[in-house]
C-alpha cells in the first residue's frame, strides 16, 4: 500500500478543513461580535481552501495526479489573485467607492472576469504547446 494519500483523500481533507475553518470563524464572529469584514474574510479563506487546498498540497509535493503540476500552480495563481482582490475589496471597498464613485462590487466582478479570461487563455496556450510537443 502506498504511503501517499490519494487525490480524492486530499480533496476531502481540504474541504473538511475549510468547513472547520468556516464553523470556527462563524462561531467566533457571533460570540465575540467581530466585524462583518472578519466573517467575509473567513468566507474567502473557506473558498480558497475548498478550491485550492488540495491543489496546493499536491503541487507542493510535485504530484500531478489527474492535473499536471504546472496547471495546478497556474490555477493557484489565479485563485490567489481573486482572493487577494476580494480581501482588498473588503478592506478598502468604502474608500475605493468614495474615491472613484464606482461600486466596489462592479470593480470586483470586472476583475474576476478579466482574471478568468486571462486564466483560460493561459491554460489554452499551455495545452496547445503540450499537444504540439507530444506530436513531435
Amino acid at each position: 500500500m502506498s504511503s501517499t494519500p490519494s487525490e480524492r483523500t486530499v480533496h476531502f481533507a481540504a474541504v473538511a478543513l475549510a468547513f472547520a475553518v468556516l464553523a470556527g470563524t462563524s462561531w467566533a464572529v457571533q460570540s465575540s461580535e467581530l466585524s462583518d469584514a472578519a466573517f467575509t474574510a473567513s468566507n474567502v479563506v473557506f473558498n480558497v481552501l475548498v478550491f485550492g487546498g488540495a491543489h496546493l498540497y499536491l503541487a507542493a509535493r510535485g504530484e500531478g495526479g489527474s492535473v499536471p503540476v504546472d496547471a495546478r500552480w497556474r490555477f493557484l495563481a489565479f485563485l490567489g489573485a481573486v482572493a487577494v482582490a476580494a480581501l482588498l475589496a473588503v478592506a478598502f471597498g468604502g474608500r475605493v467607492e468614495a474615491a472613484l464613485g464606482v461600486d466596489v462590487r462592479v470593480l470586483g466582478v470586472g476583475f474576476a472576469v478579466v482574471a478568468g479570461v486571462a486564466y483560460l487563455v493561459v491554460e489554452a496556450r499551455a495545452s496547445y504547446r503540450d499537444a504540439m510537443a507530444s506530436t513531435e
